[in-house]
């Protein structure tokens, strides 16, 4: 499962949710969500041929920038040595990974991973449930050569 962060034309970001039919004439809409406050709305809809179509000056209405995907077995060492730098408290890297595998938050969240659109990791954020309507952050954590 991924989802991909576009640049509108006019500057914003937004993450594509997927494609839905419209009830009436099966037309594909592109659903997406607005990453910064807009008091209009947060959760968008529009035609998938408008979505991503181009303008009268050849540029694309939405550029594709990044993706955001769940994080697999096989990211784990690389996505949990983000955090090395700030959190490693003397432990050698293999320790301090080893170490997640202990960790309540870490065993019960989910991780999602930053991605550049080649695939080159670059930030892991983990996520936790604590009630039906209670989320939280156990970390966020950005590659220290992708930081600044």
């Amino acid at each position: 499962m991924s989802w991909t962060l576009y640049r509108h034309y006019k500057g914003n970001h937004y993450l594509r949710l997927g494609v839905g039919a419209h009830s009436e004439d099966v037309s594909p809409h592109v659903i997406y969500r607005c990453l910064y406050d807009n008091p209009a709305a947060r959760t968008w809809l529009r035609p998938q041929g408008m979505f991503e179509e181009q303008l009268e000056d050849g540029r694309p209405r939405f550029t594709p920038v990044a993706r955001v995907r769940l994080v697999q077995p096989e990211d784990y060492p690389t996505v949990l040595a983000f955090g090395y730098d700030a959190w490693g408290e003397g432990k050698t890297l293999p320790e301090f990974i080893a170490g997640y595998e202990q960790s309540r938050n870490h065993l019960r969240g989910t991780r999602y991973l930053l991605e550049t659109l080649d695939g080159l990791p670059v930030a892991g954020l983990n996520t936790l449930r604590f009630s039906a309507s209670v989320l939280g952050l156990a970390s966020v954590a950005t590659d220290p050569a992708q930081r600044g």
